[in-house]
């Protein structure tokens, strides 16, 4: 797979910053309290973190899940699912960086993160299982995405209306534009 790039120190405080207000964001829509969140475990992962199986040359972010042994109680093994958002440093970079269209980082990150969040939300609460027949998939993004955008949507803020008009569309050929 040829080089691709990846997000320096700016850019990962971007995210710091970008998931704090997402995490605040998703919390007040499903009414989660603050101290609920560790019931929907989920851990980011940037490009320099990602196996070859993570990486997608077409998607800004993916969830997995993941299982971790805890202790054994009872001689029995106990797991834990984790989901991981899986940031795609090359395009989230490229989409703000290209002549038609481009987007703030801040404002992508935010739309980004958002939109990951509730995926983790709506698999961890089982309100959606993770693993569904491809053919229902496309259902799932796509009314996860009107989620996102009704979440954003009220923010009065510029370059965050720009994200959600460039990727209205998206994930359903937004990166090709």
């Amino acid at each position: 797979m040829a080089s691709l790039d990846h997000f320096g120190p700016g850019e990962l405080n971007v995210i710091r910053t970008q998931l704090s207000d997402a995490e605040s964001l998703v919390s007040h829509y499903y009414c989660i309290p603050g101290r609920e969140w560790p019931m929907y475990p989920y851990e980011i992962k940037t490009l320099s973190e990602l196996g070859e199986t993570e990486i997608d040359l077409n998607a800004l972010a993916m969830v997995a899940k993941y299982e971790y042994a805890l202790k054994k109680t009872r001689g029995q093994p106990r797991y834990q699912e984790v989901y991981g958002i899986c940031l795609q440093d090359h395009n989230i970079l490229a989409a703000t960086r290209r002549a038609c269209n481009p987007v703030t980082l801040d404002a992508l990150m935010l739309y980004i993160l958002t939109h990951e969040l509730v995926h983790v939300f709506r698999f961890a609460s089982s309100l959606q299982p993770y693993l569904i027949e491809e053919e229902f998939r496309e259902q799932e993004e796509s009314r996860v995405h009107r989620i996102t955008n009704h979440i954003l949507r009220e923010r009065q803020e510029n370059s965050l209306q720009q994200v959600l008009d460039v990727f209205e569309d998206y994930p359903f050929g937004a990166l090709e534009r």
